[in-house]
């Protein structure tokens, strides 16, 4: 489920006039380490227009946002760099309210996005945010329907605070000298955002805010950004210029010169030229016979992405639905019935086609001993005793699978191969909660049905992923319910070479199923690091995104590396939604929906987004204002990417963006919806043609040097830009 956006308004500098009144200051003890903030469940509410208020003692007073339970975030008049005044009024609206004033470098949708914090706490006095606590100098007590006087005196530079109340009409208290910014608080050489929040249904009234700055924005350089070369934007609107590199080097992205005198080596035989080559680096001491990477299956799976750790075996059993003579599982003469419950470790199980139910790994660990399902092949088969070429034919069919334990590899050894079918009542087709799994050539189907508009058949998500060290290699997962991948709580998980499609968006919302609300999402992400998707395909999704970042959580995703990708999905508002990120590349990818104005279809950016790196994508449009962010140009590296089109008061364009029609081969850009595909796609319906594609792009430091099919790049003067490199 999606927050809502913000309210922004232009805050005023005019400051308020003299008042009258006669509370009494209660003044008292002294600066006191107190709990963190306070409050859960933050929500969002629509600020009221500007009402006259009828408190006699302020008759200037009129507030201009109320909070109640949640934010209103207000962006100020300038950015303010050096120091800052800010002045304005609040009124509690009920005793022991718990409700603030803060001031941030972002919108404030959080309490780690406030740097600067003045509340109103739920003791009845009135203390500020002072690093990892709330302190005050002395006690100054509040009550409701009052109006007070804030008046915060900030440095910058040294990220430090001090702050005056007083009920209006009375002289200011100095409440706090010296307090340090939220520690929470990501750095910033400005602030530009001011917020109002309350934990109640009672109101936080603020009124006439005065914004004040000295100072100027310091430009970066060259130097403090470690760029070798290229024009990046300095943080102030303007382009730095870091040179160029020598005879035989491209500046890659990230401003780093890189050799490309001599083209990239072919692909190992047998292996995808988009993946590196499998290696084993903590593995047991491999025999001579184990090969690593290619498929020679018979020789083992001592190399499974680098964390299977099963020593190289000739050790197999082999599995056909109804078995054979002994059924021991030495041969296909006497294949075992169906798998055993318990498994044999450092084993490959090759299996028939057929069909074998639903399944739950659970075996025991044995050090780093791994068990693979392999699925027979006409061409890949282990023993020639009793193979009949029908046990090759088709696929090994399974409904939902759990893997509970860890170091299991399923191989369906040629195009779905394996297929597992989720089943009413589940929450996925494919559950993992165990570690070092790896699914390779697997058809994932949800096994939605529907009458008369409800579900009747098939579980919620394709896979939920909860492991560590997890992989998807080739699968295709399609007919689903609500989402196709939900990676939770997780690092180290590759998505490669996969296609997700057909999610229908049943669920609660709407009454169509169990399912929980039913929007659904391609990737679904929260709480994860160290993830790769790379040379995937995520399209027909009908009701959320192609990739949808927590909105629900305070957590973070962090280190993601996304490359020759498409993302198409024209039937939602936006195809990616990224928020909550640190530390994430996107390169090559396609980002495009159907074309809702200049401002919806594409790329929507939120709250909290640092270390961001974007080059040689192809994006219908971006978009900062739905989820109330706005464009860092230190922490929101973009350039060298095609936009269909760009608003300006979303995204000011780098200098080597370019804005046009990609000219898709088989993808319009419009805003017709019957012009677009919805389950018919190809991978060439991506395929650019245009000018401002070929030869435009940067190398991105440390991505393979080949597009999605698997050819070599650059083919021409530079990188093309999007997953496809034309050839010559």
């Amino acid at each position: 489920m999606l927050r809502r956006s913000f309210f922004t308004l232009a805050a005023t500098a005019a400051l308020f006039s003299a008042c009258s009144g006669d509370i009494e200051d209660s003044l008292s003890g002294g600066r006191q380490n107190r709990p963190g903030d306070l409050g859960d469940g933050v929500g969002f509410v629509d600020p009221p227009a500007p009402f006259p208020q009828d408190d006699p003692s302020c008759p200037s007073a009129a507030a201009v946002v109320s909070a109640s339970d949640g934010w209103q975030s207000v962006d100020a008049s300038q950015p303010a760099f050096g120091s800052l005044e800010f002045e304005v009024m609040a009124r509690p609206e009920a005793a022991n309210i718990d409700a603030l004033v803060a001031v941030g470098a972002q919108d404030i949708a959080d309490f780690s996005d406030g740097a600067i914090k003045v509340r109103f706490a739920d003791d009845g006095l009135i203390d500020v945010r002072d690093g990892s606590g709330y302190d005050r100098d002395v006690a100054v007590a509040y009550e409701p329907g009052v109006w007070y006087t804030i008046f915060i005196s900030v440095d910058i530079s040294t990220r430090t605070y001090d702050v005056e109340v007083g009920p209006c009409g009375k002289p200011r208290q100095e409440l706090i000298t010296g307090a340090a910014f939220e520690s929470e608080a990501s750095e910033s050489d400005r602030l530009t955002t001011w917020a109002a929040w309350s934990s109640q249904s009672a109101k936080l009234d603020v009124a006439i805010p005065a914004w004040v700055t000295s100072g100027s924005c310091a430009p970066a350089t060259c130097e403090s950004l470690g760029l070798e070369c290229g024009a990046p934007g300095d943080g102030c609107g303007g382009n730095l210029s870091c040179g160029g590199c020598g005879s035989g080097q491209a500046c890659a992205s990230g401003g780093v010169c890189l050799d490309v005198s001599t083209p990239p080596p072919p692909p190992p035989p047998g292996e995808d030229p988009s993946e590196p080559a499998d290696s084993c680096p903590m593995s047991t001491p491999l025999s001579s016979a184990c090969v690593c990477g290619g498929s020679a299956y018979s020789a083992g799976f001592c190399c499974e992405e680098g964390f299977s750790f099963s020593p190289c075996t000739t050790k197999a059993r082999y599995v056909r639905p109804g078995g054979g003579g002994a059924r021991d599982g030495s041969d296909w003469a006497n294949a075992l019935n169906g798998l055993p419950s318990e498994l044999e470790r450092d084993t490959v199980y090759w299996l028939g086609a057929g069909s074998y139910g639903s399944y739950t790994f659970d075996d025991a660990a044995s050090g780093q001993l791994g068990i693979t399902l392999r699925k027979a092949t006409a061409q890949t088969y282990g023993s020639s005793i009793g193979w009949n070429a029908g046990y090759g034919s088709g696929q090994a069919v399974f409904g939902p699978l759990r893997f509970d334990g860890s170091r299991y590899t399923l191989d369906g050894g040629e195009p779905n191969g394996f297929r597992t079918v989720g089943q009413m009542g589940t929450e996925a087709a494919v559950q993992v909660d165990g570690s070092q799994i790896v699914l390779r050539h697997v058809e994932i189907n949800g096994g939605l049905q529907k009458s008369n508009g409800k579900q009747t058949a098939g579980g919620c998500n394709g896979s939920n992923i909860y492991g560590d060290y997890v992989v998807f290699d080739r699968c295709e997962v399609h007919n689903i319910a609500d989402d196709g991948l939900g990676i939770y709580s997780s690092d180290h998980v590759k998505v490669l070479r996969s296609k997700i499609h057909d999610l229908d968006g049943c669920g609660t919302d709407g009454g169509c199923g169990p399912c929980y609300n039913g929007h659904s999402d391609g990737l679904e992400l929260s709480d994860i690091s160290d993830i790769e998707l790379i040379g995937n395909m995520v399209y027909d999704v009908r009701s959320n995104a192609a990739i949808f970042m927590d909105n629900w959580s305070d957590t973070k995703i962090r280190n993601l590396v996304a490359y020759n990708n498409v993302f198409y999905t024209p039937d939602t508002g936006f195809a990616v939604y990224l928020h909550r990120l640190d530390g994430a590349e996107f390169h090559n990818n396609v980002i495009w929906g159907k074309t809702q104005g200049s401002r919806y279809g594409g790329l929507a950016m939120g709250q909290d987004i640092t270390g961001l790196e974007m080059t040689n994508n192809i994006i219908l449009n971006i978009n900062y204002s739905h989820m109330g962010a706005s464009h860092d140009p230190i922490q929101h590296r973009l350039d060298y990417n095609l936009f269909g089109m760009i608003d300006a008061g979303e995204y000011p364009a780098n200098s080597h963006d370019l804005v046009g029609d990609p000219q898709f081969a088989g993808i319009p850009m419009s805003s017709d919806a019957g012009e677009h595909k919805g389950s018919n796609l190809t991978l060439e319906d991506f395929r650019s043609s245009a000018s401002q594609v070929i030869d435009t792009g940067i190398i991105p430091a440390g991505i393979p040097a080949y597009d999605i099919v698997g050819e070599a790049r650059p083919q021409g003067d530079a990188w093309d830009r999007g997953p496809f490199e034309a050839l010559r």
